[in-house]
């Protein structure tokens, strides 16, 4: 049996705008020059169209979080309406096209906090074959006892979106989250097994325990430059720049 193939992306960032350094009107009428929110709608689209041209072709596409920028800390407000348009028509499209699954984990942007609901659901209605996995729905696995895993032919995901470490804390469940994780993440060593997070160590969001279930790869999201974390584990990056200290990233 072949290994499965997967395609790995995250932060998007679907919407975002810049807000630091740019005069009103200056910069994107004066200057005449295209505004750094639509670089992010054409990369999202050329990513999947470079998928789509993949041969062989990969057996599942993840998003390891933060498909849109906004709502978050800094901005309440939901996405432009292009935003959501552009992740409805280019995700559709995609799977009419290539027949390939696609699977998104909520990340801290795009998350609705005092709301037990998701941008992400309003995909999950509109697009066959689309699975979503958003932090209401980690914590009712975490309250049930309950795995967030999706299962194709080949293939097991376990999914890991956007917790803030400061919310465990302060209920005291982080053991019971490390619990969780190593009693019902647990993969089948029959079968491929991957895992998907949003999350980094330096805001605590990463957490250890996923790294000693033995996944064959962890697919992480939240860090905007590609690299790898460690033995079977990578951040992906945001496939656009969209902060000046980001000119480097590859």
């Amino acid at each position: 049996m072949m290994s499965p193939r997967i395609a790995h992306l995250s932060d998007t960032h679907l919407g975002a705008r810049p807000r630091e350094g740019i005069r009103q009107n200056v910069w994107a009428v004066e200057m005449r020059v295209r505004l750094l929110e639509n670089d992010f709608y054409e990369r999202f689209q050329e990513v999947f169209d470079r998928i789509a041209a993949l041969d062989p072709p990969v057996d599942l596409v993840v998003h390891a979080g933060d498909l849109y920028d906004s709502p978050w800390e800094g901005n309440p407000s939901q996405p432009p309406v292009v935003a959501q348009e552009t992740a409805l028509s280019v995700i559709k499209g995609f799977i009419e096209k290539t027949g390939i699954p696609v699977l998104i984990i909520e990340g801290n942007h795009g998350l609705y906090r005092t709301l037990d609901v998701s941008l992400l659901d309003s995909l999950d209605i509109s697009v066959d074959t689309l699975k979503v996995a958003t932090q209401v729905d980690l914590k009712r696995a975490l309250s049930a006892g309950k795995p967030l895993k999706f299962s194709y032919d080949e293939l097991d995901v376990f999914c890991f979106p956007f917790l803030d470490y400061s919310v465990l804390e302060s209920a005291n469940l982080v053991t019971d989250f490390n619990d969780w994780i190593t009693t019902y993440q647990k993969p089948d060593s029959k079968r491929p097994s991957i895992a998907v997070a949003h999350g980094m160590e330096l805001d605590q969001s990463l957490f250890g325990a996923i790294f000693s279930m033995n996944y064959d790869y962890i697919a992480l999201g939240h860090d905007h430059h590609l690299h790898k974390h460690s033995d079977k584990a990578w951040y992906a990056g945001s496939p656009e720049r969209w902060r000046f200290d980001e000119v480097r990233h590859e």
